[in-house]
């Protein structure tokens, strides 16, 4: 009976610990309907301009990648953001810009889409580390495809940017452009070939 008791109680301390459930802190966690379908997870990391009080935060897995802009009065705190699209000109704040990019492989083409209504909730903000929502219609500049997207931040960390930034430097119509230049080199020879 001593052993049988002593047994069950070896089973019991070495069963596995239950897995956490719910986001990863530290990611960025995306899904979208609409003209496309799909999801995305990745870590993601920001960088603070103290010169214009904006946070950039960017996650990329693979091909593709999501970017988010939050333009804050002085600091990050909890509040809703509302998107503003890269073409529209706006002094006020808080607002934000977000863009999603992805490769095509059916149309052999890069996918890029802007925010352009919706909002970005920060929920939580502790340290340098930042969780939020978020909810945008987007679409792709000069065609009719769009997107609902629907994801969330999970206690995503930043840092400031020592770099050059600030209203003179940050152009959102670009960012994404120059996103696009980190792509794989299969992707960018893929995407060569098709315009041939």
């Amino acid at each position: 009976m001593r052993w049988t008791l002593l047994a069950l109680t070896v089973a019991a301390c070495s069963k596995p610990a239950p897995k956490p459930t719910g986001p990863t802190p530290g990611t960025l966690s995306v899904s979208w309907t609409g003209s496309q379908t799909g999801k995305f997870e990745a870590r993601a990391e920001g960088n603070w301009c103290p010169a214009d009080s904006v946070l950039e935060i960017t996650a990329t897995r693979g091909d593709t990648g999501v970017g988010v802009s939050l333009f804050a009065v002085d600091t990050v705190k909890p509040a809703q953001l509302p998107i503003i699209s890269p073409a529209v000109n706006v002094t006020w704040r808080p607002i934000s810009m977000a863009a999603v990019r992805w490769f095509n492989e059916k149309d052999v083409e890069i996918v890029g889409f802007e925010g352009a209504t919706g909002s970005v909730t920060v929920t939580d903000v502790v340290g340098d580390k930042v969780s939020a929502t978020f909810d945008w219609r987007m679409r792709i500049p000069g065609r009719v495809d769009s997107l609902i997207v629907k994801g969330r931040l999970t206690q995503v960390p930043y840092r400031g940017d020592r770099k050059p930034c600030g209203r003179l430097t940050h152009q959102p119509k670009t960012e994404l452009k120059n996103e696009l230049k980190n792509l794989p080199p299969s992707v960018t020879k893929k995407v060569a070939t098709s315009g041939r």
